[in-house]
């Protein structure tokens, strides 16, 4: 491919994703206007109520992309993994409670604290990412597991519970981010990736015995 048709196809993408995003405004726009205009006893409120969650979930699949697609280069400044992981639990769940008795970290920093050198926001999506894929594949997350492996690398580990709807989670992490299903749940796996590889990481997903699985992310301390 030429350069010239690299950067028209650089321009064309979010121009593309612009137009999407203002039509599914109106579509959204015009469902609240019918909500008002039906009322809640009206048996139509339900078709107008899957509208409303279909242009949600085409919303966040435009963004998860946009994500995907976009090249960003990390700003690496010194944060603490913890509140990362805790922010990304915050902004699927609202609440923090369960994360406490799951989440764990092995440090020889008084506090307890696990640092690195990252770009806060990418470490943001990461986790999010990280941890909604375990729940769009339907499975329990028994733990979180941090450890400092060494001066150098931090490991981050989710240990999975499958259910008996969480389908064929096998295989290595090319494969899963090829053939798991929901296709939300790929692209949400292939964000951690982008992300982890930005920061020179790895990613890894393993059977541990029977119906347990093994996510596990392992990042570079880096520096300034």
């Amino acid at each position: 491919m030429s350069g010239y048709d690299i950067k028209v196809n650089e321009k064309l993408f979010p121009d593309v994703v612009h137009k999407i995003k203002n039509s599914l405004g109106g579509i959204g726009g015009f469902a609240t206007l019918l909500e008002k205009d039906l009322g809640s006893k009206d048996p139509r409120i339900r078709l107008v109520k899957r509208i409303q969650t279909g242009v949600v979930k085409l919303n966040e699949l435009i963004i998860n992309l946009t994500t995907l697609i976009s090249l960003s280069k990390p700003s690496l400044k010194k944060v603490q993994l913890q509140s990362i992981i805790r922010s990304a639990w915050r902004n699927l769940f609202e609440e923090d409670d369960e994360l406490n008795a799951l989440m764990t970290a092995h440090s020889n920093d008084k506090n307890g604290a696990i640092e690195l050198y990252a770009d806060p926001y990418l470490m943001g999506k990461l986790f999010f990412h990280a941890i909604q894929f375990t729940q769009l594949v339907d499975t329990k997350i028994e733990k979180i597991d941090i450890t400092s492996q060494s001066e150098a690398c931090i490991r981050v580990t989710f240990y999975l519970l499958k259910n008996s709807t969480s389908g064929n989670l096998k295989g290595n992490i090319t494969q899963m981010v090829n053939s798991c299903e929901p296709v939300e749940a790929r692209l949400s796996l292939a964000i951690v990736l982008k992300m982890v590889e930005l920061h020179q990481g790895r990613v890894s997903f393993n059977t541990k015995s029977g119906d347990r699985r093994i996510l596990s992310i392992q990042l570079l301390k880096g520096k300034e």
